[in-house]
Parts: structure tokens; sequence; C-alpha cells
């Protein structure tokens, strides 16, 4: 899986780019998930929406990602599939943008200096 290379490649050449994982979903989803994909062990921090008591695109989420990450909005780059959710992450002042493909995010990584 291409995303899952480039997160390795952020992890081994960027140790301390906080990766933190942003998720609707709940308990026992998630610990199935992190049973049968190894690539979460590499997240710094998860906001789940079971433990924070909020879905996306509440303010919830993405203020408790701000607070993990330890940085302003501004510096945060926030990638999801969905537009709804992109409008409401830049609507907390975070870089965001809709993944659309593998090309696209390595040229987005760059204009943060992470070149994988």
């Amino acid at each position: 899986d291409l995303v899952e290379n480039i997160i390795r490649e952020i992890r081994r050449m960027y140790p301390d780019v906080r990766l933190i994982l942003v998720s609707d979903t709940n308990e026992a989803h998630f610990e199935f998930i992190q049973k049968e994909y190894d690539i979460l062990e590499l997240m710094d921090h998860y906001v789940l929406s079971y433990k924070v008591g909020r879905m996306k695109p509440h303010p919830d989420i993405f203020k408790e990602a701000i607070y993990l990450a330890g940085a302003i909005a501004k510096e945060i780059l926030y990638v999801d599939d969905r537009s709804d959710l992109i409008e409401a992450a830049r609507t907390m002042g975070l870089c965001a943008f809709q993944f659309t493909g593998h090309e696209e995010l390595r040229t987005r990584l760059k204009k943060f200096n992470i070149n994988v």
C-alpha cells in the first residue's frame, strides 16, 4: 500500500514529525485494526471518536489533535478523503487537503519540507 509506504518513510526519515491518526471508530473496531495493521504502531497519538466523545467534523476532535500535536493549527497538515472534513479542518485553522492520490500527497508533503 502506497500510503503505508509514505508513512513508513516519514517515520524513518523524519522521526521528529508527529503522526496522529484521527478516526471515527468504536473500541472493538479499533482493537481489531491495531491487531491487523502494524502501521498503527508508527503513530504518535490516536484521536478516536469513541474516546473524545465526538465524531468528525465536530471541532472537539480537531482540538484534541491540535493539542496532541503540540503545534499551532497552521503548522499541522491534515489529510482526509472527504471534502466536508477538509473544510471543517480548515475552519479550525489546519492546513488541510483532500487525498486524491499518492503523488499529490508527496507534493503536498514537500510544502512541509517532507521529501518522501
